[in-house]
């Protein structure tokens, strides 16, 4: 009895939910086989979209070539640089140096010329004899010294130019010396040294023009100096050089120029000496003549005017 209770409760409940069902709108099974529902024709599926062929990879660009470097210049040749300019020779130091006569006994045939040693104001040496010049400058135009020799056995006799002159100093000096029979031998020397004009640079020889020239003079004539006058007239052009030694009877001397020197020898009279001095500031020489009757030897000097 329980159990078709029971079945009949649950044919119940499935009819009551299939009508609910159908008075909600919503499609059920149709229960009237009569008028079976036309399924719906299945939708023709869409034509699986064929799919894009992938972009092919992108070529990857060519790297362009490396940039070839420039070829670097070539360095410059470095400009040689310019020879240094050649200084301008400094002015040729003056030469010291002049000229010197000696001979015994007061003797013309025996003079001779013969090179000084010695710088002006100090000293110079004759033919191996000695001149002291340090006491020159005492006087202003003459200084003179007589004293006996070293071994006193005779007198020295000296004469030298004084201040006057600033490029040259002249002079003369006798010595005597007895021989072992007490005969004496006197030696006569004369000079003119100094500062020798230079033949180039600024205080060069003049190669041109003319000048006159006024000083003094020394004269041996026997055993006795005598202080006297000198003059000179230079053609430096022609190179020559003409002149009086003042005396009783005027002494000519002459000569030829050669560098800063000068000579000449002329009816029985010779003469040497130099230019001193900047731009031949001052001459001076020595000199030997036999002349109106006398014998002399000298020395000489004298300043441009």
């Amino acid at each position: 009895m329980n159990t078709k209770i029971k079945t009949t409760a649950l044919v119940c409940a499935a009819l009551f939910a299939v009508t609910a069902c159908s008075s909600n709108g919503e499609s059920g099974p149709d229960i009237n086989p009569t008028n079976p529902i036309t399924p719906t024709k299945p939708t023709t599926p869409t034509k699986p979209t064929t799919p894009t062929t992938p972009a092919q990879p992108t070529t990857p660009e060519t790297p362009a070539k490396p940039t070839t470097p420039e070829t670097p210049a070539k360095p410059t040749t470095p400009t040689t640089p310019a020879k240094p300019t050649t200084p301008s020779q400094p002015t040729p130091s003056t030469a010291v140096g002049g000229n010197a006569m000696t001979s015994t006994n007061a003797s013309y045939n025996t003079a001779k010329y013969v090179t000084p040693q010695g710088k002006m104001n100090a000293s110079v040496t004759i033919d191996g004899r000695k001149i002291d010049l340090s006491k020159a400058n005492a006087a202003f135009i003459f200084y003179r010294e007589t004293a006996p020799t070293e071994d006193k056995m005779s007198t020295r006799q000296t004469v030298l130019s004084g201040r006057k002159y600033s490029h040259v100093q002249f002079g003369a000096q006798t010595v005597g010396i007895i021989s072992p029979t007490y005969q004496p031998t006197l030696h006569h020397d004369s000079f003119a040294i100094g500062n020798i004009t230079p033949t180039s640079g600024a205080d060069a020889m003049p190669t041109s023009g003319k000048a006159s020239y006024v000083g003094d003079a020394i004269l041996l004539q026997g055993a006795a100096y005598t202080t006297s006058t000198s003059k000179f007239n230079v053609d430096f052009g022609r190179k020559t050089i003409s002149g009086l030694i003042g005396y009783v009877n005027d002494i000519p001397v002459s000569g030829k120029i050669s560098g800063s020197s000068f000579s000449g020898e002329q009816d029985g009279i010779r003469m040497k000496g130099n230019f001193f001095g900047p731009k031949a500031a001052e001459l001076g020489g020595v000199f030997s003549a036999e002349h109106d009757g006398g014998v002399y030897q000298g020395s000489f000097g004298a300043k441009k005017q």
